[in-house]
């Protein structure tokens, strides 16, 4: 009867581990914007590259990347490819009670930028001068850049583009969140793209966006917990100290 007991629970135990071991083998898509000097595939030493990687390899479950530009990566989360989207914001979507947001890493912030100071308010006036306004491919800065459909709206990829535009003057202005707008501005120092406190257009956070799910709820509370410990270690503004520009932004 022992053995018999015995060969039961051997037997339970087999049925049962394979389960508990899937748990801990599922990966977690995330879906990643591409922003040069700030967010890449191909470098962990950028900021935001460095602390995703930096957080999730700390936690249980496996995390893999998919890198791509704005419009594909929220595309993929949207069509439920991924199971997350980094960064992202609550406030970008309709349904905001379908998906649920980390703690911000960052809080980022548009602003127009050009060859002179360009005040947002009068660049939303509706009796504004038309002008042409280049913005990331896939920015829709929570809707908000509807507010700007009596001017001239041209999508740019980023990087030397965008500069090169501005300096040839084919757009007058180009709006960019800091901190992706970071590298363009290190580009041609000699003749710099200006911006400071009235040149602001929006913010949002820079946090994880997952679908709602108790997996992905379980997800986002180790998530916030790595974070905490950044935070109390110092190591998270260290890291965000080292975006150049950071410190001076108004």
């Amino acid at each position: 009867m022992a053995v018999r007991f015995l060969f039961f629970i051997i037997f339970a135990l087999m049925f049962l581990l394979p389960c508990g071991a899937s748990d801990s083998e599922r990966i977690i898509d995330v879906s990643v914007y591409n922003v040069p000097g700030l967010l890449e595939k191909r470098s962990d030493d950028v900021p935001y590259s460095k602390l995703i990687k930096l957080i999730t390899k700390q936690m249980p479950a496996t995390t893999e990347f998919h890198f791509s530009h704005a419009l594909r990566a929220v595309s993929r989360f949207n069509d439920r490819k991924s199971d997350c989207l980094f960064p992202g914001s609550k406030n970008l979507y309709q349904h905001s009670e379908r998906v649920i947001e980390s703690k911000p890493l960052y809080i980022a912030r548009a602003y127009f930028f050009g060859l002179e100071l360009l005040s947002a308010d009068t660049i939303l006036h509706p009796s504004a001068k038309k002008m042409r306004i280049g913005f990331r491919h896939g920015n829709t800065f929570g809707g908000k850049i509807e507010t700007l459909s009596h001017h001239t709206l041209i999508p740019l990829q980023g990087g030397s583009e965008i500069h090169e535009m501005i300096l040839r003057g084919r757009i007058d202005a180009f709006l960019d969140y800091i901190p992706d707008a970071l590298p363009l501005l290190q580009l041609v120092k000699s003749e710099p793209l200006q911006y400071d406190d009235t040149s602001f257009f929006y913010e949002q956070n820079d946090s994880l966006l997952c679908h709602d799910s108790s997996e992905l709820r379980r997800y986002i509370i180790q998530f916030n917990q790595q974070v905490d410990i950044l935070e109390d270690s110092g190591v998270l503004q260290a890291i965000l100290d080292s975006m150049d520009g950071v410190d001076k932004v108004p």
